[in-house]
Formats: structure tokens, sequence, C-alpha cells
């Protein structure tokens, strides 16, 4: 199976901020719904390739986004993104 970062939000508007941020820098990923094995205040969350990791914190960091949380496709987290 192949793995993917998931990335939660606080809110719909932190959500739909980190899509157009993503979408406008080319970062590879689309919005989805929150898997059911992660838990978060928002239903929605961005799904990439791991490898796109850098390429996403670095375009959030530049529009200085909200924060959030990252986890593998397994549900294991990761890290949180603090900006």
């Amino acid at each position: 199976m192949k793995q993917y970062l998931v990335i939660t939000f606080a809110s719909t508007y932190d959500a739909m901020a980190a899509e157009a941020v993503c979408q406008e820098r080319g970062v590879p990923g689309r919005i989805i719904p929150l898997p059911p094995d992660i838990h978060a205040d928002c239903g929605l969350a961005w799904r990439m390739p791991p490898e796109s990791e850098p390429q996403f914190d670095a375009a959030l960091r530049a529009e200085k986004a909200a924060g959030s949380r990252a986890f593998r496709t397994d549900g294991r987290y990761l890290r949180e993104f603090r900006y």
C-alpha cells in the first residue's frame, strides 16, 4: 500500500487556506475527508506524498498559515507544524 502524509487542521478555514497555498505553489496533494482513525477539530485534511513534506512546509511557512499536524496513512502521528 502506498504511503501518504495526512495533514490535519484546526478549522475548515485553515484547511481551505492551506489548499489554496498548496495549489498556488504547486505542492502535490489534495483535500480529503478526515480518515476515521485520525482525530482532529476539522473534518478535512490534506493528503500528499511523503516526499512533498519539505515543499508543503516551505509553502505554509512563507504564507504564515495556521499550524497543523502530520500523520502517516497508517494513522501514526509524525509531528506538528507551527508557523
